[in-house]
């Protein structure tokens, strides 16, 4: 089995990440960091 992942995505603006994202596919735990930078919180 394979999936894709994108090494990083820049969202412009504070957005809640929903948590659901750390188990996009059911075999695979596919946890994910998504720091604030200053400038947004």
């Amino acid at each position: 089995q394979a999936l894709q992942v994108h090494d990083s995505i820049l969202i412009e603006g504070r957005v809640e990440l929903p948590l659901e994202l750390a188990h996009i596919c059911p075999e695979i735990h596919t946890p994910f960091n998504a720091p604030v930078s200053p400038y947004w919180s």
